[in-house]
């Protein structure tokens, strides 16, 4: 069977393969590291509020400002820094895999 060659059409800045789009690499690095930005910051923000409904703050704790949340570490337990940290370790595990 022979092998067909598909050309190569340029239309502007665009170049496609058939009707497929070829994307310039610097472009597409770009776009990828965006939406890995906003994908790994919605899914930190989401396990850092998730954490809160489950480890609620100790009685007592006031994180309304820094000096407040000064006052309030002595009251924290290591369960209240689980989900913050679950959510900056989980953030390489997600983005790395689907866009690197």
């Amino acid at each position: 069977m022979e092998k067909m060659s598909v050309p190569l059409a340029h239309c502007g800045n665009h170049t496609f393969i058939g009707t497929t789009l070829i994307m310039n690499p610097i472009a597409k690095n770009m776009l990828a590291a965006i939406v890995g930005f906003v994908i790994g910051s919605v899914v930190n923000l989401g396990l850092v509020n998730f954490g809160m409904s489950v480890v609620p703050l100790p009685e007592g704790a006031d994180v309304s400002t820094m000096e407040d949340v000064r006052e309030s570490m002595k009251l924290f337990t290591p369960m209240n820094f689980m989900f913050p940290f679950l959510a900056r370790v989980t953030l390489p595990l997600i983005t790395v895999p689907v866009f690197g």
